[in-house]
């Protein structure tokens, strides 16, 4: 019987340490009215200076263009990202998928390629 008497004791202890130690310090609020100022202060400060540094960052780039001016056309496209245009529908195709014939006929399908024949065809036959 006195270890059912000792339970509700120990309960209401740890329920105390629980809430001494959930509770923040005076140290702590300090610290962390201190650190929402000083966060504050900064935003404000860097939304004063943010036209200048996108007004430098323009210029920077600018002269960079003016020095090596083959800076920007350093992408090359390589063959898959061509496309090339079907002469019998229109449709422009990947390079890489299209159907050529001779130098400049490009079709993007077989059904494409057999309509230009019959076409022609009946245009010789008049």
């Amino acid at each position: 019987m006195t270890c059912l008497t000792f339970l509700p004791a120990i309960a209401a202890e740890k329920r105390t340490a629980k809430t001494a130690r959930a509770a923040p310090t005076e140290l702590q609020l300090k610290y962390l009215l201190i650190a929402a100022l000083v966060a504050l202060v900064f935003v404000l400060l860097y939304r004063r200076v943010r036209p200048y540094i996108q007004l430098f960052q323009k210029i920077s780039g600018v002269a960079s263009s003016m020095l090596d001016p083959d800076a920007g056309r350093s992408r090359k496209v390589n063959a898959a990202n061509k496309l090339s245009r079907c002469v019998a529908c229109g449709t422009w195709v990947p390079q890489e998928r299209a159907i050529t014939v001779g130098a400049s006929s490009v079709y993007c399908s077989r059904e494409c390629l057999e309509k230009v024949p019959a076409k022609r065809k009946g245009k010789l036959a008049g």
